[in-house]
């Protein structure tokens, strides 16, 4: 059974220049929502959705927080605050540090699970079998004006998240269902041991709710994989709980989706120019073998017509050697967003945005849109630890991340060394493959991951 939070009986009014009437009527803005890293403003709108929504909470309501990263002292001051006026916060974060305002937040809370608030780090991961808690979210109770609120992205609460990663923060305010199904998913991490299987079980945890047939049987790994890459109807949500059981380049979830996507036929406004559907990538990581598969899919859909642009953070070698080999239609447009602005060798501005846009022809659909977010990298980590995909059909959330992500290629990205740009890039190529393509092509050193300002995550 799906449980959900107590209804809250008492409201307390947060104190403030605004009053107490404005801040009764406070909610936090539904849709999508990015920062702009070393910006003196932008830079903090995610953080300050977050701490406004920890104020508003009322006593007897939930906060419920599951993180990889967590270095905010004034975050963790603003869940203290909250708990001495009433309300249950629970924190969950990965066991790979432990912080000051870590360390804050067990002092007030405690770790004690049978309490109502208690701050604890997961051993390898939660749900996971020696991997990483590695989603992020956070759930309201009762927030303001607003109840069974949810947010969900790519934004650990890091000042690291602030100035040096451009991240995204969804948020959807009053829609019990999927409050539910990151409840339900936040309860089970809280157990703290391995789990590839749901409470009540099914064969595989490859969707977040389970579907069930109408027998009442479990649904079956196919079933739960048949309602992943059908079509969602309009406005709908759909939650996707990692680990992903046997993954291969056939048994993924982005290759399942990727696989519906037709390149001809987008009517509606949808797809791009000669109606083609267009797919967008914006990765933080990208790498290893389910990279370079991901990476041959998308160039497959590029070399079939589609509108592709892709962009990421870092790309592994395998990647790398992938997008550097052009198509019948030329070389896959590509360009990163990570910069080594110090000159140190190490990447230290980058994307920590973990998305997937297509717009267009999808599965039966010529008018589709469909974003997905959330904490899950094309590597194969991506896939092992407690992992998120949010998907996304709504078509104003598909153009808010369309202007983010235009943002980034247009102002905040670099060319990579690996293909020829301007002119070069440009012009058709014969449909031969091998090495000879590659005859003078080398590709250019490029910043590394790591370092200080580096998030392996």
């Amino acid at each position: 059974m799906i449980a959900v939070l107590a209804a809250v009986l008492v409201s307390v009014p947060v104190a403030g220049p605004t009053g107490a009437a404005t801040a009764a009527a406070w909610r936090p803005n539904p849709g999508a929502h990015f920062n702009m890293p070393r910006t003196s403003e932008a830079q903090w709108r995610l953080e300050r959705i977050v701490v406004n929504a920890i104020n508003h909470a009322h006593r007897g309501s939930y906060i419920k927080i599951s993180l990889f990263s967590f270095d905010r002292r004034p975050v963790a001051r603003a869940l203290i605050r909250a708990y001495h006026r009433g309300v249950h916060v629970q924190v969950l974060a990965n066991d790979h540090q432990f912080t000051r305002a870590q360390g804050m937040l067990k002092h007030a809370l405690g770790r004690n699970r049978a309490h109502k608030s208690w701050s604890r780090r997961c051993t390898h991961g939660c749900r996971s079998n020696g991997d990483v808690l590695h989603s992020k979210f956070f759930l309201f109770g009762h927030t303001g004006a607003a109840d069974h609120t949810v947010m969900v992205g790519s934004v650990n609460l890091t000042y690291n998240a602030v100035h040096n990663q451009y991240n995204d923060l969804w948020v959807s305010n009053g829609r019990r269902g999927p409050f539910n199904w990151f409840n339900d998913l936040f309860k089970q991490e809280a157990k703290d041991v391995p789990s590839y299987k749901q409470d009540p079980p099914h064969r595989a945890n490859e969707n977040w709710p389970a579907p069930r047939p109408r027998t009442g049987r479990m649904a079956t790994e196919d079933s739960i994989r048949a309602r992943l890459t059908r079509s969602p109807r309009r406005g709908s949500l759909l939650l996707q709980a990692i680990p992903w059981p046997r993954y291969n380049a056939h048994n993924d979830p982005i290759m399942d989706i990727l696989d519906r996507v037709h390149c001809y036929g987008a009517t509606g406004g949808t797809g791009g120019s000669g109606n083609r559907t267009i797919v967008r990538v914006n990765m933080h990581t990208w790498g290893g073998d389910r990279g370079a598969w991901l990476a041959r899919k998308v160039r497959s859909l590029y070399a079939d017509g589609c509108h592709v642009q892709l962009m990421y953070g870092f790309a592994g070698a395998e990647v790398r050697d992938v997008l550097a080999r052009p198509t019948s239609r030329g070389y896959v447009p590509v360009r990163s967003n990570g910069f080594d602005t110090d000159h140190d060798g190490f990447l230290d501005l980058y994307t920590h945005q973990k998305e997937l846009l297509i717009s267009g022809h999808y599965g039966s659909q010529h008018k589709y849109r469909l974003s997905i977010t959330g904490s899950s990298n094309y590597t194969g980590h991506g896939l092992t630890g407690d992992e998120i995909l949010f998907l996304i059909h709504r078509h104003w959330a598909y153009n808010a991340y369309t202007r983010n992500f235009k943002e980034i290629w247009q102002d905040h990205t670099h060319p990579v060394h690996y293909q020829p740009s301007g002119a070069a890039a440009r012009t058709r190529v014969d449909a031969r493959t091998g090495p000879d393509l590659l005859d003078g092509l080398v590709p250019a050193p490029q910043p590394k991951p790591g370092g200080p300002a580096w998030e392996s995550d």
